[in-house]
């Protein structure tokens, strides 16, 4: 039978109001007679505090919570709850008071006897912190983090799976519970399914290890770890560059080096010929063209070839 289910239990005033247009009290009467009625049968309920960050912390989150503590601990069946920052309003701050502040909301929760095993944090991105908060809201004490695979969810987007694991890789330092090298593959699939993957989203956007930047690659030349946070490989990814008429020659090394087949292409440095040579004809393209956008690979291809001829349909992808 039915061991665990799901309950929307709207906590703001906001909604309690507006949306069922009903008193605060009628509300919660309704919601935990559902859930005496599950307890009874040993269901196990996750009540969502929807609109979390919005209601009132003494009037409404913690007397509706102590209530279902009660009810808990007569019929001896736990409970979780799952505190919604439906609006994306959270602040991940530990001196931002409830119940915008996570932190503080969360540490609320756990003073009136909550575990980290019923608490869990369910936030989206309205205001571009849905990453920081669900970390606020688990290194505070909420054992459970609702994420979705590219952080695909209403409006703006809910919490990046990917991203929290890698946080939990840098945080513990554990590698062997995850395989993040998986996720090229995932996009993918989703790529598949019609998702379109924006260039500059984190980890597994276009953009997410490619530079431009003169001065940045230079420094991935001399020593990945300059100008990159952590190893691409941990994702399936590598840094990667985009020829530009801004990037110098260290564009054009950094594209020769990771293109040609390995031999030549260790010999290669900004003191080459054939570098300055492609280098001016890549500024010249800009320049005559009044061009922006990088070039692709195709493009560069083209302009390699004429100085490397022995490499024509030998450039790794």
């Amino acid at each position: 039978g039915l061991e665990e289910t799901t309950m929307l239990t709207s906590i703001s005033d906001y909604h309690i109001y507006y949306k069922f247009g009903v008193t605060r009290d009628k509300a919660f009467t309704k919601y935990l007679t559902v859930v005496e009625e599950a307890m009874k049968r040993g269901i196990v309920v996750r009540c969502t505090l929807e609109d979390a960050t919005r209601a009132s912390l003494e009037k409404n989150i913690i007397p509706f919570v102590e209530k279902l503590i009660a009810l808990s601990e007569r019929y001896g069946v736990t409970f979780r709850v799952k505190v919604a920052d439906t609006l994306g309003l959270g602040l991940p701050f530990p001196e931002i008071a409830p119940p915008r502040g996570i932190p503080a909301l969360v540490k609320a929760l756990r003073e009136i006897g909550l575990t980290a095993e019923q608490i869990e944090f369910h936030g989206h991105n309205d205001l571009g912190l849905v990453v920081a908060n669900h970390l606020a809201a688990w290194l505070h004490g909420a054992g459970m983090s609702n994420c979705t695979l590219l952080g695909i969810g209403e409006r703006a987007g809910n919490c990046p799976l990917e991203v929290m694991l890698l946080h939990y890789v840098g945080l513990t330092g554990r590698l062997d519970r995850v395989n993040l090298g998986a996720l090229p593959r995932v996009v993918e699939v989703l790529e598949e399914m019609g998702y379109s993957v924006p260039e500059y989203q984190p980890l597994v956007g276009r953009n997410a290890f490619r530079t431009k930047a003169g001065v940045h690659i230079d420094g991935l030349l001399k020593n990945p770890e300059v100008y990159l946070p952590f190893d691409p490989g941990i994702v399936g990814r590598r840094a990667d560059i985009a020829v530009t008429a801004y990037g110098g020659r260290a564009a054009i090394v950094m594209w020769l080096r990771s293109r040609l087949p390995e031999k030549l292409a260790e010999s290669i440095d900004k003191d080459d010929p054939r570098v300055e040579a492609i280098y001016r004809e890549v500024v010249k393209l800009f320049e005559e063209s009044g061009r922006h956008t990088p070039l692709s690979d195709e493009e560069m291809t083209r302009i390699v070839e004429r100085y490397f001829p022995e490499i024509q349909g030998k450039t790794r992808s």
